[in-house]
């Protein structure tokens, strides 16, 4: 439903209930505000903050220290207003609780101005004071003070250069603060690394990602997060195979195929059959057709995708393989395949080529 639009030249500002509508005037009519504005009938308890966010350019028309709800419209004086800040600026009354992380990110040309480490609101703005002022770090800094927990971040993005002046591995936020020194800090590994602190779990396969030349100093089998860095390890740690690889904590599920594409040289090393996702069988066929009879199961073959493999890779052993209800006969090139690369042991499969595939047609 469209909004009712309010019709100024009926408006009787005796009547008209302004303790309910002032907010909505502000908000909603602020391009009308010369017709409707009246500093002593609006509420400026309800309708302040929106003065401030939706009348700004009109702010020398409406402002008055003293009739302005501080505690509800201060954060929208430092995010709307920011232009008139010398205007309305007082630390006195000024709502620091919650206007602290806008007067950083829209009042920063003021800073020397407001800032004030007594009345900041640390818990709120550390993040943002971190994120736009690091021209200033020596000014505010201070570690007691400072939240974190929410700003460890913006210190790594913000402040690698100054590293050394800010880090407490005791107060940083590894949890999340892990993957930011891992990406910002590459060249200073010893300078931040603990095992004991390091967030494993979501961030083990940055390691591998940006330190796989220092992969003795980092490595830890127990700590590590197989199912979420198994296919780093693989992409990034190769040269170190035979020091991580560990058939019971590797994610097979995820990570069979890389095995095939980084390690296919160590089958004899890593083939565990009861492990082994057989959704990727079909690659056994293809790579591993000499070690044939250590790897077939029948029953646990993807005949769906494993068929053609079957027939262009291992047609040596059509004899073993061969069973007619299982072989998957409508995929493509399969017919061609036995054509072509099983053609000895014709005798084995003609007559089901023409039942399956030219009669059924």
């Amino acid at each position: 439903m469209a909004k009712r639009k309010i019709d100024f030249r009926k408006l009787n500002p005796e009547t008209f209930d302004w303790k309910k509508g002032s907010a909505k005037l502000a908000g909603d009519y602020s391009e009308d505000f010369r017709k409707w504005w009246d500093p002593n009938k609006f509420n400026w308890e309800e309708g302040s903050k929106f003065l401030a966010r939706y009348c700004s350019k009109y702010f020398e028309k409406w402002w008055d220290d003293k009739e302005f709800n501080w505690d509800d419209g201060s954060k929208y004086l430092a995010c709307y207003c920011s232009k008139y800040f010398d205007i309305w600026w007082d630390p006195d009354r000024f709502n620091w609780d919650r206007g602290s992380s806008d007067l950083c990110k829209y009042c920063s040309y003021d800073y020397t101005i407001w800032w004030d480490p007594d009345r900041f609101n640390w818990e709120k703005g550390s993040a943002s004071l971190s994120k736009y002022y690091s021209s200033y770090f020596k000014t505010w800094w201070d570690p007691e003070r400072f939240n974190w927990k929410k700003g460890s971040v913006n210190l790594c993005k913000y402040f690698y250069d100054s590293f050394d002046d800010w880090w407490d591995p005791d107060r940083f936020n590894w949890g999340k603060g892990s993957w930011y020194l891992c990406e910002y800090f590459c060249n200073s590994f010893d300078d931040w690394w603990d095992p004991d602190k390091f967030n494993w779990k979501s961030y083990s396969r940055l390691l591998c990602e940006y330190y796989y030349n220092s992969f003795d100093d980092w490595w830890d089998p127990k700590k590590f997060n197989w199912e979420n860095g198994s296919y780093h390890l693989c992409f990034y740690c190769s040269n170190d195979f035979h020091t991580w690889w560990d058939q019971e904590k590797y994610d097979w599920k995820g990570g069979t195929n890389n095995l095939f594409h980084f390690f296919s040289e160590h089958y004899d090393t890593w083939w565990d059959a009861k492990r082994f996702n057989w959704d990727y069988s079909h690659l056994l066929a293809e790579h591993y057709p000499e070690s044939f009879d250590t790897w077939w199961n029948p029953k646990k073959f993807n005949w769906m995708l494993g068929s053609l493999y079957l027939a262009r890779y291992c047609s040596k052993h059509l004899k073993t393989w061969y069973e007619s209800d299982k072989l998957n006969w409508g995929f493509k090139g399969f017919g061609s395949a036995l054509n072509k690369y099983c053609e000895e042991n014709k005798d084995h499969w003609a007559l089901d080529y023409v039942i399956k595939t030219l009669v059924s047609k």
